[in-house]
């Protein structure tokens, strides 16, 4: 751990803080999640429950694809003030990365439609995570945007974590539900199932949009005075999440399928709304010294026409158009035809 390592979490009794840290052996960046200790007798119980639920952690991770979308246990450790795990450097915590997030990162411009397929390709990673948990009769219990790893790429990263005190929901006939301890009353006093998991998400969803949803299922505003812009599969999906119907299925697969219509819907909206640049060549620009030069002279200056042939043909192949800067105190505004997307 560097001497200027920084929680990037919450360091509170039972809540836990992720510090990034240096394995010098393995010579490679891991993460240390770490939980500090009541300091009461109860810690004797909390480590047997610590050490049962890990272990299921790890039976997890034996599930095909769990590594991609699960934040991977390398380690435990512990000392005379908190209860550790290396972990494998996931990024930070999607609520730190919000926190930290500049204006120009795609997390500020959800309204975007590249940023909204991105938002939804890394929700739908989250789908993957918690129905494998619910595969293994696991429950996460405490999914939010501290539980979430992301390096903010611009490829979907989103990884799960943070149900190391999740609990043994429904395990087989002969594997023990919970270990026996007297402090799981406790536990047992919450209310936790695959349904809040489901919700948790939703919630999470929301709260990124800047929605929320009312008792009765409406989909509103954050903030007072805001519009709501969510397309319909995306409201939706976001209700069936929040306030599932009786008889509707809520299920890793399921909503993954969910999330695709979602972003097809994304990428159709973006086709409707794609314009074309109209490139004009005036004849003082210098194009026919520009293609004689480029040609050996094989285009002469009076070939307008292959001139301009040769200039559609070099951007076509993926050449670089340069603006020429306007005059000293002119306003200069180029949009694309998504006015919220500014080149």
């Amino acid at each position: 751990m560097g001497d200027d390592a920084k929680a990037l979490g919450d360091p509170a009794v039972l809540r836990g803080a992720i510090f990034p840290v240096y394995d010098r052996v393995a010579q490679i960046d891991r993460g240390l999640r770490v939980w500090r200790k009541t300091g009461a007798p109860i810690d004797a119980d909390l480590r047997e429950l610590w050490l049962h639920e890990i272990r299921q952690v790890r039976r997890l991770m034996a599930s095909a694809g769990a590594s991609e979308v699960i934040v991977d246990l390398i380690e435990m450790v512990e000392d005379d003030q908190e209860f550790g795990i290396v972990v494998e450097d996931s990024g930070q915590s999607l609520s730190l990365m919000r926190s930290r997030a500049t204006q120009s990162h795609w997390l500020r411009n959800l309204r975007a439609g590249r940023s909204r397929a991105l938002l939804w390709g890394n929700v739908r990673r989250l789908a993957r995570a918690l129905g494998l948990v619910h595969g293994q009769g696991l429950v996460h219990g405490t999914l939010s945007a501290d539980a979430v790893m992301t390096h903010g790429a611009l490829d979907p990263d989103f990884r799960l974590t943070g149900f190391e005190w999740s609990l043994w929901f429904a395990a087989p006939a002969n594997v023990p539900s919970q270990p026996d301890l007297p402090a799981v009353e406790l536990y047992r006093q919450q209310a936790y199932s695959f349904a809040a998991d489901w919700r948790a998400l939703g919630e999470l969803v929301a709260d990124l949009l800047d929605v929320r949803l009312s008792p009765t299922g409406e989909v509103k505003a954050s903030k007072p005075g805001a519009d709501v812009e969510l397309s319909t599969p995306e409201a939706m999906l976001l209700r069936r999440l929040v306030h599932p119907g009786a008889a509707e299925a809520l299920d890793g697969p399921t909503v993954a399928r969910s999330i695709d219509d979602i972003v097809a819907e994304i990428a159709r909206a973006g086709a409707v709304r794609t314009g074309t640049f109209i490139l004009l060549i005036p004849d003082s620009c210098g194009l026919a010294k520009a293609a004689a030069q480029a040609t050996d002279n094989a285009i002469e200056s009076d070939q307008r026409r292959l001139q301009l042939e040769w200039a559609a043909a070099d951007a076509a192949a993926g050449a670089t158009l340069f603006v020429q800067p306007t005059a000293p105190g002119a306003t200069d505004r180029r949009r694309s035809a998504d006015e919220r997307d500014p080149l």
